[in-house]
């Protein structure tokens, strides 16, 4: 593979990502390897073979928020908050007024 074959190869994974990740509603999770794969069956390529450049796209592209954890993923836009959490906030602000 020469330098143009391999940037051509990268810039197909990465816009494959983007698109996948574009087509996703905010607040929407998906999991790295699972975006791996849809990647990987979109540029005909093996999930391994495009999990290091998908790992990169989803660390350097502005509107995702990666959750690490038993339950993390990447959310596109702001991870949901959880539903005690705004009940409490609003009783709080209840309280205060």
């Amino acid at each position: 593979m020469n330098i143009n074959e391999i940037i051509d190869r990268n810039e197909k994974i990465i816009r494959a990502a983007h698109k996948i990740v574009e087509d996703m509603n905010d607040g929407d999770k998906i999991k790295i390897p699972e975006l791996a794969e849809k990647v990987a069956a979109q540029v005909n390529d093996k999930e391994d073979a495009v999990m290091a450049i998908v790992t990169g796209f989803v660390r350097n592209y502005d509107n995702l928020e990666i959750a690490i954890g038993r339950n993390g993923g990447v959310y596109k836009g702001k991870k949901p908050a959880k539903a005690a959490k705004v009940a409490k906030a609003v009783v709080k602000s209840e309280d205060s007024e």
